[in-house]
């Protein structure tokens, strides 16, 4: 069973949100989707509207910066990709594992 999870944090790090959920049976790379996914879909409700995302998983972010549909997730890249083209400000930055223990 795989769960994802994320925090949100404001421009001076202090704590906004955090989240996990369950997903169910899924590879590390598609969890790291649905992280980003719920991570953004938070943060548009939330209406902030400037985002810097850190993922760790460089695989699931370069599906997302190419646009690549996936091998089985497609329609996950693809509701990544339909946030990300709303009127707000998104950047996307690799850290190592080490350095996102708080959201893993």
């Amino acid at each position: 069973m795989g769960s994802c999870g994320g925090l949100i944090r404001d421009s001076t790090c202090a704590w906004i949100l955090g989240f996990a959920k369950s997903i169910g049976v899924y590879s590390v790379v598609e969890a790291e989707l649905w992280g980003v996914f719920t991570g953004l879909s938070c943060a548009w409700n939330l209406e902030i509207r400037n985002v810097d995302v850190e993922i760790d998983s460089f695989e699931a972010l370069c599906f997302i910066k190419e646009g690549s549909k996936g091998k089985g997730w497609p329609g996950l890249v693809l509701y990544i990709m339909e946030l990300c083209a709303r009127n707000w400000s998104i950047s996307f930055r690799h850290v190592h594992h080490e350095g996102n223990k708080v959201a893993d």
